[in-house]
């Protein structure tokens, strides 16, 4: 309820408890953002972004396309190391990028039409394995770039999140596919 709620602009489920054994769930019909954002955001759908990250990306836009980690504190009303984690994710999934080396300064990077994907060195060595057998596991991963579970699993999740891969599955069960990129 609270991803189709949030994937179509609207507030999140409210929950309050009523009595002792009593709660109250509260559904606003009441869009969180403009259809204009809504629209605007789109160009990013593909990056699975969290509310606050949608949320700080229309907040660059108002703000000359740039925010600091202390405006993104104080707009999403999170601790430090929740905003570093949030800007972290946006940054290795494309959409953010400081210019400076250590800057405090982050700016929107927009997706560009007909942009040539950019293969992570990772990728380049298991696309024989996927181009010859249509599917690789976290296995095989480990077995081809010689990493451990946890590194492979983070591996998996970065290419899933870049559009390179697609999860099918889950657990230990899961096989990766690749997904339709224009070279």
């Amino acid at each position: 309820m609270f991803d189709v709620m949030e994937k179509n602009g609207l507030y999140p489920p409210e929950i309050s408890i009523v009595a002792e054994s009593l709660f109250c769930v509260t559904l606003k019909n009441q869009p969180m953002y403009t259809p204009e954002d809504m629209e605007w955001l789109e160009q990013f759908g593909r990056l699975n972004l969290n509310p606050d990250q949608k949320r700080m990306l229309l907040f660059a836009r108002a703000h000359g396309d740039s925010f600091t980690n202390r405006d993104w504190q104080r707009v999403c009303e999170v601790d430090i190391y929740t905003a570093s984690r949030d800007i972290k994710d946006m940054m290795r999934k494309g959409c953010m990028a400081h210019p400076d080396k250590g800057g405090r300064i982050y700016h929107i990077v927009y997706p560009e039409e007909g942009r040539k994907v950019e293969f992570p060195g990772e990728y380049r060595k298991i696309e024989e394995m996927l181009d010859d057998r249509g599917y690789v596991t976290n296995q095989d991963i480990r077995e081809i770039l010689k990493v451990k579970r946890f590194t492979a699993t983070r591996i998996t999740k970065r290419l899933v999140d870049l559009g390179l891969l697609s999860a099918q599955g889950k657990g230990r069960g899961a096989k990766y596919i690749k997904k339709g990129i224009n070279k």
